[in-house]
């Protein structure tokens, strides 16, 4: 097992001079940042670009990464390293590169004895680092004396492609994300950072990443707390077997019929980019992703319920928003993952017949349910339009229930079951639903009026990073105090592992499964979506199948006779 740095070791460190100005003396060289300071008088020291692995390509390509070559002199890290290539080219934002296994580094400018707490963001599965800027990171995060740190990692099938074969296992964005925590450990005390005060946060896949990084014996003893916004380790999407086939069909469209591995090696991004395209980037089902983290013995020794049992029970800020499923269904964003999407031009078509259509083609699968499909079929549709029983069954309504189906099978269920599961074996857990909103992120009358759309998936991105999927908007006061709320709850967490505010007593989630609702004023709640919970768990008792985990399920002798 990899050394450990303590505080003791922490403070030797700073008696011996590594922090110097901007350059800091990490183990593999010197690197030199920048100062940032605010209109407030607040300085912060900025490094970008630092690498934490060797360039994982060549013969690296499709393994997992190794520590970067140490370099002689100062190395000027003043910018971004380039993104990892994505899934498709209208991913590409920045430089892209194979190369890109960098992270960055913002801390407060003032000295902290025994170091400050750190924050490791892990960006979501079609991102990069370099989406968040570093100034709104200092100003949000890193003004509340904690030291911010992102990190790159592998994507698509450079990071999760797999043959299902023991020299072709994949996860190796999985191993990226190990390897960036490991070096967080070892070097984060020269940048005034507590080695022993590490908090995971990630939001989408980054949330299931943060999740798989708590558990698995690779990372887990770098990580002292985690923030899982709006995504499992157990989701559907997050973890699964249809990677081997996708590899295997990408392989294909390359001519790679015969050593997957080594031929795919030879193939260009170009290539590769080209026969994503061509094949498609997104499953036509409601697990959503091709390419995708796979249980490989491995990374995961254990399945991810057992790893979460027998791991450390670290404190854990968790939660969803109101209306996760707008963003896929009603908004229709992130197309290269995403084909349970509706066209504007057919809102007004949608009905029983369609939602009837898409409950049997994106979850009630042959492969899933075989026999039972009709049944299975029918206890969903009664169970997503038994509500608003006085509500006129028009489009609206059926979007509506089609866009429920999907919070509760993408995100909100799932993400419940992993927090009930970490409580239920005494992880201090904070759960919230988040119910805030501005209506004017959805002011395109594309989107329908009387549509559900709500707090959808991503909803926190402006609040927390200014970073604006839903596009740019005018701030409201309630926006701010929203935003103030947000980020003070999370700074309070990575400090004290308790998300607890001046205004707000935040309990855990317990039995009751308590949770705070985000809003413009907080409040504290109780059963957190128990109803949808309990539909699922039954579904999944009585017919053998998990579709919130696409696992099979050990059906009660009962259940099985009356099948």
């Amino acid at each position: 097992m990899s050394r450990v740095i303590t505080p003791s070791i922490l403070i030797l460190l700073h008696c011996l001079g590594v922090i110097s100005g901007h350059i800091v003396d990490t183990l593999y060289g010197k690197v030199q940042g920048f100062d940032y300071s605010t209109a407030k008088g607040s300085t912060f020291n900025v490094f970008l670009g630092i690498p934490f692995a060797k360039a994982p390509v060549d013969s690296l390509r499709f393994e997992k990464p190794v520590p970067p070559f140490s370099w002689e002199g100062i190395k000027e890290t003043k910018k971004f390293g380039p993104q990892c290539v994505p899934l498709q080219r209208d991913g590409i934002v920045f430089e892209t590169s194979e190369d890109c296994l960098f992270l960055n580094v913002i801390k407060p400018s003032t000295f902290k004895e025994g170091g400050y707490p750190v924050l490791v963001w892990v960006s979501y599965g079609v991102g990069t680092a370099s989406f968040y800027n570093y100034k709104t990171l200092a100003e949000n995060f890193v003004d509340q004396g904690i030291v911010v740190v992102t990190i790159n990692y592998r994507l698509a099938v450079f990071g999760f492609g797999s043959s299902g074969d023991e020299d072709f296992k994949g996860n190796y964005g999985y191993f990226d994300q190990a390897l960036a925590f490991k070096f967080v450990n070892e070097n984060i005390a020269a940048f005034n950072g507590n080695a022993s005060d590490v908090t995971a946060f990630g939001l989408s896949a980054g949330s299931a990443s943060v999740g798989a990084l708590s558990v698995s014996p690779y990372s887990r003893n770098y990580i002292s707390k985690i923030i899982a916004m709006s995504g499992s380790a157990l989701s559907n999407w997050a973890i699964g077997e249809n990677v081997v086939g996708s590899t295997k069909e990408l392989g294909s469209a390359l001519n790679c019929t015969t050593n997957l591995k080594e031929c795919l090696r030879t193939k260009s991004i170009k290539q590769i980019l080209d026969s994503s395209q061509l094949i498609g980037t997104a499953l036509d089902d409601m697990s959503l992703l091709k390419f995708k983290p796979r249980f490989d013995g491995d990374f995961f020794p254990k399945p991810v319920s057992e790893l979460i049992k027998e791991s450390k029970k670290i404190p854990v800020y968790t939660g969803f928003t109101d209306q996760e499923g707008s963003f896929f269904t009603i908004l229709g964003l992130t197309k290269s993952i995403n084909n349970i999407y509706v066209e504007p031009s057919h809102f007004n078509q949608f009905n029983e017949s369609t939602f009837l259509d898409m409950i049997k083609k994106l979850v009630v699968t042959s492969d899933r349910y075989g026999k039972n499909c009709d049944k299975v079929t029918d206890k969903i549709l009664k169970f997503y339009t038994k509500h608003g029983n006085n509500a006129p069954k028009d489009h609206i309504f059926y979007l509506n229930a089609y866009t429920q189906l999907a919070s509760d099978l993408t995100i909100s269920v799932g993400s419940l079951w992993e927090a009930e599961l970490r409580s239920n074996n005494d992880w201090p857990v904070f759960l919230y639903k988040n119910t805030y909103f501005n209506p004017i992120y959805f002011s395109d009358p594309k989107i329908g009026v009387g549509l559900n759309v709500g707090a959808t998936h991503g909803n926190e991105y402006p609040y927390m990073f200014n970073f604006n999927i839903f596009g740019t908007f005018t701030w409201s006061n309630e926006d701010h105090l929203f935003s103030k709320y947000l980020t003070t709850s999370i700074g309070n967490f990575v400090k004290t592992g308790n998300p607890s505010t001046d205004e707000t007593k935040w309990e855990n989630m317990g039995k009751e499964t308590k949770f705070m609702e985000l809003q413009s004023y907080p409040k504290m709640s109780s059963h957190l979506l128990q109803e949808q919970s309990q539909f699922w768990k039954q579904l999944r008792d009585e017919f053998g199948y998990d579709v919130v985990t696409d696992t099979v399920h050990k059906i009660s002798k009962k259940n099985s006779e009356e099948l």
